[in-house]
């Protein structure tokens, strides 16, 4: 028999036209009502609408379930044709078989580019052909730069580019000036790397390259007390992004601050206003109201939320949700998941306060990672709708970390936040890197703690939190008891750290979080920073039954200091 074809299918939109006259009326609900009793839009329906929905969802089970060979000869597929019973699940048929057929027809392909050998590239570094090393790949380039261990390698070619500049060097500064840096704290590599980010603003290149040289340029230039030459860098950045790089709140930050030391009153509030408006639960918003910040949610904030199951329009998404209710009900959670992150494209354009709920349906999924996406964007678009539930929901609060008979010095919100970071409290969370489970344990510094007999070990809560609880503690015990320093060895490793403290030794704490050159590092502490004062703040009780329940985020991450 000839195998379906997702196009053989688009026929199945028929069913967007019938369901439209039968579309769900959509409900008002408040959000505690969907996460903390578990009420479905599907179950305020008539019983035999309910009812009638469950039997589809049994029938789609067996569907789905049923092996490649099965599917094609399935009289399910004849029936979603040809049956007018408005079966939401048919609407996933398409989804459903492109699965399929992704993973049937997945394969890895790499594509290898041919390169010079190591050599090669070695000797262009040496003799300043920069013609020839501007012809390598971005990789190619810094592979060739790894090899070098002493600033002097690079002095013939960081010169020859400064004085032949031309934007097709743009690419090649950039590197260079992250080359630099690692020769820092001496004042010729400093020098250098400003000179060359300099370079780099000049050029009308990709934003991501642009916007990181502006944001290096105007740190280095802040640390060398040249608040005057960072502010236009830094009020450039506070304007604008990319979906890679968003430096805003901290050039907002570093604006109100520079503006402070240059004796700008005024100028320094307004970029200190802008912060608060703009990036609510940004670590550098929390920051700027230093002595003022109180761990505690404002009155301001209502206890609930209003939010709405079905959207306000005849749509096959609203079928597809109950679909998805049912499913939940009848507890074939991962099925349910898998068919909602199919619907992402559809969620984004609807309401927000349909939005919320779908978040909430995330929630009982236990998809977390989808879950904050979606009310990241919630309340980043429609700050009307925070309020203290919809923050619990963001911030949860699991009991797995009050459980944690290993906890003893170590703070349980902080736990909490760096949980929420390393794997959104999924406990089959598997890293690119081979790091696993809830705090992204990796098998090698497990092995230094417990005898695994495999990694799959790892997987299981207990384990995982004994093993990652030690290793956090014990790098809180290497570094002082400095949380920030702590969790930055966590993410890169402590030798990383200790390099970046001889790097950049500046007074400023904040400067120092900024100044640390893995993206994904700096993005790491300031992101737990932040999860760890919401989580103090939306949840005191638990608070003040630990030891921990004096301290605030300026004392937890020795930023008083600053």
């Amino acid at each position: 028999m000839r195998k379906p074809s997702v196009i053989a299918f688009t026929a199945l939109t028929c069913f967007t036209v019938n369901y439209a006259k039968a579309s769900p009326q959509a409900q008002t609900l408040l959000l505690s009502q969907v996460v903390d009793q578990r009420k479905f839009a599907l179950e305020l329906e008539p019983k035999e609408i309910l009812t009638q929905t469950l039997e589809q969802a049994k029938k789609f089970t067996a569907f789905a379930k049923a092996s490649p060979q099965q599917k094609r000869t399935s009289p399910y597929l004849k029936e979603c044709k040809t049956n007018s019973n408005h079966n939401p699940f048919c609407l996933f048929i398409p989804d459903l078989l492109q699965f399929q057929n992704t993973q049937n027809s997945q394969k890895k392909n790499k594509t290898h580019h041919k390169r010079p050998p190591m050599q090669q590239i070695l000797h262009w570094i040496q003799e300043a052909q920069i013609q020839r090393l501007s012809e390598l790949s971005e990789s190619g380039l810094k592979d060739g730069l790894k090899q070098i261990t002493t600033f002097s390698q690079i002095t013939s070619l960081v010169n020859r580019i400064n004085h032949n500049f031309t934007c097709d060097y743009a690419v090649m500064s950039s590197i260079l000036a992250s080359k630099a840096e690692e020769f820092l704290p001496d004042e010729k590599p400093k020098q250098t790397a400003i000179r060359l980010y300099q370079n780099v603003t000049q050029c009308n290149i990709g934003e991501t390259i642009h916007l990181k040289a502006r944001f290096r340029l105007s740190l280095l230039q802040i640390w060398n007390d040249d608040c005057k030459s960072a502010l236009p860098h830094l009020q450039f950045l506070s304007q604008h992004t990319n979906s890679i790089n968003d430096y805003r709140s901290r050039a907002l930050y570093w604006e109100s601050q520079c503006h402070n030391t240059l004796q700008n009153p005024k100028e320094s509030e307004q970029a200190k206003n802008t912060l608060l408006e703009r990036f609510p639960f940004s670590f550098h918003t929390l920051l700027v109201q230093g002595e003022n910040l109180e761990h505690k949610i404002p009155e301001s904030v209502p206890l609930e939320s209003a939010i709405t199951s079905r959207i306000n329009s005849s749509s096959p998404v609203n079928q597809k949700l109950s679909a998805i209710e049912a499913l939940i009900l009848l507890k074939e959670i991962n099925l349910a998941k898998k068919l909602l992150r199919t619907m992402d494209s559809d969620i984004s354009k609807s309401e927000p306060s349909f939005q919320l709920y779908v978040a909430a349906i995330y929630y009982h999924l236990n998809d977390s990672l989808m879950q904050f996406k979606l009310i990241t964007s919630i309340f980043k678009e429609n700050p009307k709708l925070i309020s203290r539930k919809s923050l619990q929901l963001y911030y949860p609060h699991k009991s797995f970390a009050s459980q944690n008979r290993y906890l003893t010095e170590l703070d349980e919100m902080l736990l909490l936040a760096l949980i929420r970071q390393e794997s959104a409290f999924n406990p089959e969370a598997r890293s690119s890197a081979g790091a696993l489970g809830l705090m992204q344990v990796m098998p090698q510094t497990a092995r230094k703690f417990e005898r695994i007999r495999t990694i799959k070990e790892l997987l299981k809560p207990s384990l995982n939190l004994k093993i990652g609880t030690r290793y956090f503690s014990n790098l809180l015990k290497n570094f002082n008891g400095d949380t920030g320093l702590a969790l930055a060895a966590y993410n890169a490793g402590p030798k990383k750290v200790q390099d970046w403290i001889k790097r950049y030794p500046v007074k400023d704490k904040v400067l120092f979080l900024d100044l640390i050159p893995y993206k994904e590092t700096r993005e790491y502490v300031a992101c737990i920073a932040r999860n760890y004062y919401w989580y103090t703040s939306l949840y005191p009780e638990i608070r003040q039954n630990t030891t921990m329940s004096q301290r605030n985020l300026n004392k937890v991450f020795t930023l008083s200091g600053s």
